[in-house]
């Protein structure tokens, strides 16, 4: 995403600044549908052009999803769970349990996608009222204005029906991220009933070189009133892009105590990929990597749950690497025999593997992602095999120390999940 396209989102959003529907926060809730919708030339398939168009939108609007599954037994402090098919995130809700002490995990999976009937009236007002405000009183392209006018409409749709809901049983709502997809809804259902609401940091937050990601969106579109970060540099993140939110320093609860040891062996190498935004960079890594076998290093390769399997597995066998099964947790394969060093880019699994005693080498050439100051990036196999060496050859007490001491700074077992009154 270039940084047009941001600063875009950002004049938009700001017109909604002070915009409620029915006590919810239009501009937390528009962040969401905003960046996906600036990012491609049409909407959902609808074209400027199409003798349907008006209705298409229309038609848009009208396509939501209900919350009303998740009324029965739904009380005390519960969670929501975005992505239930990930095993890891599945795993780090199993991590938080006893620390949260959350009595209902809500499943996304269980929501139902309800098509509004054409002539509901409370669904024409919407359509008519919000187009209206928006080609009266906004600026922008004709067809900006169209797009935008669907994806308002869709919004209080969602909210009228999310109002017929009976979730006051709850007494705190833990979003798994309220930045995005139906945690913004809900985490505003409970914001305007002062039922204390929270967000988890569920990945690395970092800043890009270069360039804008959609990852912003994970800092800077948080709708909760408290934010569970795992670092104080994941607060000053925050900050400089939302400072409404407070922020507490709560650590990561998958790493509560620096490795004992580091593994200096560099038989067997697991290549992490990065999601499918880095499909290209992720081909590219591959066949840059598929000469490191050429030194008798075993290369297995773990996916990106987002990256389509068989593409990548016949890439695998023409270069002759073991593919992870779906399903295998990372923490599983780090802990393992299988693994003795680690080779990722754009990835907080960076840190994971070294908080495991794995050295991690990260591929300069595709990086955009700010990580650290350590000496461990490549462009290209031989700059891997050099760094192996020296590795090799150094005082190994004396870098295991340095390498210890570096994760401490970054995975303080503070564990402050603590919830807090009102």
């Amino acid at each position: 995403m270039n940084d047009s396209i941001y600063l875009k989102y950002l004049k938009i959003k700001s017109t909604y600044g002070q915009c409620y529907y029915r006590g919810y926060n239009i501009k937390q809730i528009l962040g969401s549908d905003l960046m996906p919708f600036l990012q491609q030339r049409s909407f959902n398939g609808i074209k400027l052009k199409s003798m349907n168009f008006i209705y298409n939108l229309y038609s848009h609007s009208r396509t939501i999803e209900t919350f009303y599954n998740y009324e029965k037994n739904t009380s005390g402090i519960i969670i929501s769970n975005q992505f239930p098919d990930r095993e890891d995130y599945s795993d780090y809700l199993n991590i938080l349990k006893p620390l949260l002490n959350f009595n209902k995990v809500i499943d996304y999976r269980l929501r139902e996608i309800k098509k509004i009937n054409v002539f509901n009236l409370n669904s024409i007002k919407n359509f008519f009222f919000t187009s209206f405000e928006v080609m009266v009183t906004k600026k922008g392209k004709v067809k900006e204005k169209l797009y935008l006018i669907a994806i308002l409409s869709k919004i209080k749709n969602t909210i009228d029906h999310l109002e017929l809901c009976n979730l006051n049983k709850v007494t705190s709502f833990i979003a798994f991220n309220s930045s995005a997809h139906c945690d913004v809804y809900l985490t505003e259902y409970f914001n305007k009933r002062n039922i204390t609401t929270y967000s988890l940091q569920h990945g690395y937050y970092a800043k890009f070189k270069n360039e804008v990601k959609v990852d912003v969106l994970n800092y800077e579109n948080i709708s909760a009133k408290y934010f569970f970060a795992w670092d104080n540099y994941t607060k000053t993140l925050i900050r400089e892009f939302n400072k409404d939110v407070k922020v507490i320093i709560a650590g990561n609860p998958r790493f509560s105590k620096v490795p004992v040891n580091f593994n200096l062996r560099f038989q067997k190498c697991l290549v992490l990929l990065p999601g499918i935004s880095y499909h290209k960079s992720n081909l590219k890594l591959l066949e840059e990597i598929s000469k490191l076998s050429e030194s008798g290093i075993k290369i297995s390769v773990k996916l990106h749950p987002s990256l389509e399997r068989f593409e990548y597995f016949k890439l695998c066998e023409k270069y002759n690497f073991k593919m992870i099964k779906e399903g295998v947790l990372l923490n599983q394969l780090l802990k393992s025999n299988e693994v003795d060093f680690c080779i990722t880019f754009n990835s907080s699994v960076y840190f994971e593997s070294l908080y495991h005693g794995k050295i991690c080498f990260r591929y300069a050439s595709c990086e955009t992602m700010i990580f650290s100051d350590q000496n461990d990036c490549f462009d290209d196999v031989n700059e891997i095999k050099t760094k192996i060496k020296i590795l090799k050859n150094s005082d190994s007490n004396k870098l295991i120390n340095e390498l210890k001491k570096f994760i401490s700074k970054k995975y303080t077992p503070i564990l402050n999940y603590t919830l807090l009154n009102k």
